[in-house]
């Protein structure tokens, strides 16, 4: 069990853990999670929007399995080029100690298929093809780019101490989109899982996944 005591050992002896790239990812594509009614009906509307644009991309829709999706489902997203993933199916290939909701995101853009991602919550509704993201200067630059949030922390903060971090001066991460090459930032990756994975403390200091990725 972390505590506010342990936290810095933890998260340092995670990094050291945290893997290299393996390999076995491909393509560039957009990652959603649709789980209940509420969140399929958004991801519903959220795609024939994107798909209005233009977007071709490939999408990946994933969800708990089980009671959370059946065949209907995924005829009416395989209409829209969306490939239905389900988390238990994930679970037995890859293992996972998920146990919150919000986690699912992490999980889902580290074991999609694709090697480059658009991470888009089901809510994200876009007003024009996305696609052209993936040659942003920055995100080329960099394997990663991700959105500013309106709040910011303070420099009291506990989790620039659990993490290490020097105190920065910038916005949170709006954890509703993202923009991943999972070549280049996979150990990350394979950290903020884990940070997500330990919920039951580090959400006590932030709001969910979301400044994990930060």
């Amino acid at each position: 069990t972390i505590t506010a005591s342990t936290a810095r050992l933890a998260f340092d002896a995670a990094a050291r853990r945290s893997p290299e790239y393996p390999g076995g990812f491909d393509g560039r594509g957009i990652v959603m999670v649709a789980t209940g009614r509420l969140y399929r009906s958004n991801a519903w509307i959220a795609l024939k929007r994107l798909r209005a644009t233009g977007c071709t991309l490939p999408v990946e829709l994933w969800h708990w399995g089980g009671d959370d999706w059946n065949p209907e489902h995924a005829a009416w997203f395989g209409g829209l080029g969306a490939t239905a993933v389900s988390y238990e199916d994930a679970r037995r290939r890859v293992g996972s100690g998920l146990q919150h909701p919000w986690a699912l995101k992490v999980y889902a853009m580290r074991w999609s298929r694709f090697r480059e991602i658009l991470y888009l919550d089901a809510d994200q509704v876009v007003l024009v093809d996305p696609t052209s993201l993936f040659e942003d200067p920055e995100y080329v630059r960099t394997g990663a780019m991700f959105w500013p949030d309106v709040a910011r922390w303070s420099p009291d903060a506990a989790m620039w101490g659990f993490t290490g971090l020097a105190y920065r001066d910038e916005p949170e991460v709006q954890g509703g989109e993202a923009l991943l090459d999972k070549s280049r930032v996979w150990r990350e990756l394979a950290l903020t899982m884990w940070m997500n994975e330990q919920h039951t403390f580090f959400y006590r200091y932030m709001v969910g996944d979301k400044d994990s990725y930060r």
